[in-house]
């Protein structure tokens, strides 16, 4: 797998707003941003085929010496590629640190013949009744394989409280993604299972998710191949 240049600029955004530092994870191999940040990392994956340090399979629980282990995880893809995908996102939770980060990119559609297509409220369920100290949840669209890789996408913030259905990307001849970004606090669990926001008993009464970090917008200009502008800040 290769990181595409929008999630470059999108982490590299991300660092600037607060350093990506630590330790870091990349589930699968990447094509790494890690000399544009200073970063070191390790890299997980079912097999030692790419050279990746710790070798385990995402669709069982991961062992204790892996969990409160990491500062920051990427995960770009693996998610719509393995069949007990919660039990991943479970094990994303574990290794996590407190105060650590978690970046999440799935198709929300069948290009390149996704196993599994995800909505933006699988996440911020999750997220939510997990305790999350903040996420953010946004589809993304695109045309191409080429748009896929360098860019622009269109970012729609998903912000449940206000629309449960979410945002509405033009779909005729676009392909969509979800990339969401998550912090795990000390209250954080990993093993709660959400039900979808509108069956559950309390969501009439559901607030706001108050960010702790400034949302993120094309203000810092920073710029890839110019493959800018995607992030805007929703009002």
């Amino acid at each position: 797998m290769s990181l595409l240049v929008p999630i470059v600029d999108f982490l590299l955004e991300e660092h600037a707003i607060r350093p990506i530092e630590g330790e870091v994870l990349f589930i699968g191999h990447q094509t790494t941003f890690g000399k544009e940040l200073g970063l070191k990392h390790k890299v997980l994956d079912q097999s030692d085929y790419e050279g990746a340090e710790i070798i385990w399979d995402l669709g069982y629980p991961v062992p204790q010496d892996l969990h409160d282990r990491f500062d920051f995880i990427y995960n770009g893809g693996c998610l719509d590629n393995m069949f007990n995908p919660a039990v991943a996102m479970m094990n994303f939770t574990k290794m996590l640190k407190p105060g650590g980060r978690l970046v999440c990119m799935v198709s929300a559609s069948s290009f390149n013949s996704a196993y599994l297509m995800y909505s933006p409220g699988w996440f911020w369920d999750y997220f939510d009744v997990n305790n999350f100290v903040d996420w953010r949840v946004y589809i993304c669209s695109y045309k191409n394989s080429r748009e896929l890789m360098y860019g622009p996408w269109k970012w729609f913030e998903y912000d449940m409280p206000k629309n449960k259905n979410g945002p509405a990307p033009e779909t005729r001849n676009n392909h969509v993604l979800v990339v969401s970004i998550a912090e795990k606090g000390e209250l954080t669990t990993p093993d709660r299972q959400p039900l979808q926001y509108q069956y559950r008993k309390n969501a009439q009464d559901m607030p706001e998710v108050c960010s702790i970090w400034p949302r993120i917008t094309d203000a810092i200009g920073i710029t890839l191949y110019k493959s800018k502008p995607y992030l805007r800040e929703i009002r």
